[in-house]
């Protein structure tokens, strides 16, 4: 008997779905599942999950909000006008619960159609330079109970005292509060979706630990992306954060790490996203203090692309720390704006082996335009390298050690909507369009420029890093991973692997729920790009090309997305003659044969050798035996008369022909003899060949 109850289908409308589904889960036994086929599901009250339960769908099943829904008219007693579209039920949805798995379909807030006549008259305040995108909403919003972004109601997804959540492969678009939503809670996943306009974050999580977010996209409207309140044991990874550019005034950070009622946040790893054209920064800490003397939070490996776009918000940078403290190493800053790292109200910041480039001032002030500021922390540079920072790499207080200054660091590309951050080397470097290892004509000044190795650093750690690696770690996004551009003058003559995805231990298992497969839900429905122009105020260009920017434009950025170069036989040809004792793992093939040279080698591959080379023997033998006849026949010629070199003749041409005569008539017996017992070779075949 199955245990998944499925619903709807034929691309159906059904109003009011909540009592459907709701009616679903409460009947779907314990670990089983409910499936939403095809078809718009409309609510009007929220879906109430349970725990050890799945909430699934088709790519192509939306749960979307009623128009007007009024939860703040409708709710009295048991409901709340912060309860969620999905959650445990409750007041506020704040029931417990654990087990749950939501997945592989539309989550529609419906932001856009929750508002009466009397909000038209607002929308042409927003947007005004001056007001900001939250000011004019709420303004808005106060002459209508149908929508109040950020508030604490109509958030997506409610998940509340318990554990082991696991939501992905989602689209979730137009939400007025909160995306994903989940307080004191342990072991979440959260990947593979789509968070498209959000009125408040895209994931919250507060008093939370054992969190994994990860290969998610989010489009941000207002607050952030990703935020932490009080969180611990913290993986946000593999994701891309920019600002919902339909909105001048849109946006926050793509990342919030804060103390807001306690304890600090601690073990918090923020490695390879991609922060590109966000509104105010990349990440953004508040109050975030050592954890028994340790650093709370590391960010590695990340790019931070134009950041900080706001003319709204007095401070912009890609990583913007107040009273807070972290590690920021092997990241690249590329012309982000007001700074790359700035530390305000307190704190520390070590930041080591970061290419910083280009960096703007900010776009409405004018201050800023510096690598590194501090105005009132405590700030170490360490084997950094900067390069073309308008108002120069540093400003305030700040330690400095072994950086290089006003030196390109040679990328690949930085320009258009080409970004390769590999630098260029005379040894080898990846280049992930052609899936293979290359030399270039120049050696950038950044390989080999990380920290000196120390036992006692892992910051200097250079073990993944392909040989020749210098026994340095490289500064920038490729420092320690299998993608380091390798060191030399000369182009090496044994090229590294394919790189392979990098793995970045924690000191702690990262979310627990087990998310099944799925695919994405909806592609994104628009794309766009940014203008070359830096400078420009408003820096997007809007498109609609054949394939999303993650795969056009951040598609050489990060290991998991190179292939393997071509296998032997993927680039195999057909060439006459070219057949050797080495039957297989060629890149050519001899047709003359009865065996693909190009095929991967095994153990008949061993065999077939051995009979090539016995084969082969045999043919050398024959020379032998045949040039030991014609030596023979000369020295018996030019004995003139020698007794002693005729004997040696006649015996040498006896010995030869006796030798022929005992291997052939060897052969004939052994075959004679398996013929007559009616022997039958196991795998097809004579008994003189294999495979």
């Amino acid at each position: 008997m199955s245990n998944t109850t499925y619903l709807g289908g034929n691309n159906q409308t059904i109003n009011d779905a909540q009592n459907q589904i709701n009616t679903a889960i409460t009947n779907t036994p314990s670990g089983g599942s409910v499936f939403l086929k095809a078809g718009t599901y409309v609510i009007s009250a929220p879906i109430i999950i349970k725990s050890n339960i799945t909430l699934e769908g088709d790519k192509d099943a939306i749960v979307k909000l009623k128009d007007m829904a009024g939860w703040k008219s409708i709710y009295v007693g048991g409901g709340s006008l912060m309860d969620p579209i999905i959650g445990a039920g409750g007041q506020g949805g704040s029931k417990s619960s654990s087990d749950v798995e939501i997945k592989c379909f539309t989550i529609d807030g419906n932001y856009a159609n929750n508002y009466s006549s009397v909000y038209d008259s607002c929308l042409s305040t927003l947007g005004t330079p001056g007001n900001t995108w939250n000011k004019d909403m709420t303004g808005c919003e106060s002459k209508t109970d149908g929508r109040k972004h950020g508030t604490g109601y109509y958030t997506l997804i409610y998940l509340h005292n318990g554990s082991n959540f696991s939501v992905h492969d989602l689209t979730m678009k137009d939400g007025v509060n909160d995306g994903f939503k989940v307080f004191n809670a342990n072991g979440v996943k959260f990947y593979n979706n789509y968070v498209d306009r959000m009125g408040h974050e895209g994931i919250y999580a507060g008093s939370s630990h054992g969190l994994d977010v990860y290969n998610n996209t989010f489009s941000i409207r207002t607050s952030d992306g990703v935020r932490g309140a009080d969180c611990y044991d913290y993986l946000i990874h593999d994701n891309e954060f920019y600002a919902y550019a339909n909105n001048s005034l849109a946006g926050n950070a793509g990342i919030q790490i804060a103390m807001q009622h306690g304890p600090s946040p601690y073990n918090v790893q923020i490695y390879r996203n991609v922060f590109h054209d966000t509104w105010q920064g990349g990440v953004w800490m508040m109050n975030v203090a050592k954890h028994n003397g340790d650093w709370p939070v590391f960010i590695h490996h990340n790019i931070f692309l134009r950041d900080g776009l706001s003319y709204n918000i007095a401070v912009t940078a890609g990583v913007q720390s107040v009273n807070s403290n972290s590690i920021v190493y092997n990241n690249v800053f590329d012309s982000v704006h007001t700074a790359a790292v700035y530390v305000n109200g307190g704190g520390s910041a070590r930041v080591l082996n970061n290419i910083i480039i280009g960096t703007q001032k900010h776009v409405q002030t004018g201050t800023g335009g510096y690598g590194i500021w501090n105005v009132s922390g405590t700030v170490s540079s360490q084997n950094n390298c900067f390069y073309q920072n308008v108002s120069g790499d540093y400003s305030g207080s700040i330690s400095k050690s072994v950086d290089k200054q006003n030196i390109d660091p040679l990328f690949v590309s930085r320009g258009g909507s080409n970004f390769d951050y590999h630098i260029k080397s005379m040894a080898g470097r990846w280049d992930p369009l052609a899936k293979a290892w290359v030399s270039d004509a120049q050696n950038s000044p950044c390989i080999d420029a990380g920290l000196a190795y120390s036992a006692s650093d892992i910051y200097s750690n250079y073990n993944k890093e392909p040989a020749n690696n210098g026994s340095r770690v490289n500064a920038g996004l490729y420092g320690n991973t299998s993608q380091a551009s390798l060191t030399g003058n000369q182009t090496q003559s044994s090229m590294p692997l394919a790189p392979q995805e990098e793995d970045y231990p924690s000191n702690f298992a990262a979310g627990t729920g087990e998310g099944g497969g799925g695919v994405t839900s909806e592609p994104q429905p628009a794309y766009w790009y940014p203008t070359e122009s830096l400078l420009d105020p408003n820096p997007f260009v809007f498109t609609d090309p054949a394939l999303p920017i993650s795969e056009q434009v951040l598609a050489a950025i990060f290991p998991k997305l190179a292939e393997a170069p071509l296998t032997a036989t993927e680039v195999c040809s057909d060439i006459e003659n070219s057949a050797g004792l080495i039957p297989c793992g060629r890149n050519t093939n001899d047709p003359a044969t009865d065996w693909n040279e190009c095929n991967e080698c095994n153990l008949c591959s061993l065999m077939l050798m051995g009979q090539l080379t016995v084969e082969f023997l045999m043919k050398i033998a024959a020379v032998a035996a045949t040039l030991s006849i014609i030596f023979s026949g000369f020295l018996y010629i030019f004995a003139a008369g020698r007794s002693e070199l005729t004997s040696k003749s006649k015996l040498m041409i006896k010995y030869t022909l006796y030798g022929f005569i005992i291997i052939f008539v060897s052969w004939a017996i052994i075959d004679s003899l398996l013929m007559t017992l009616g022997y039958i070779d196991p795998i097809g075949g004579s008994w003189y060949t294999v495979c």
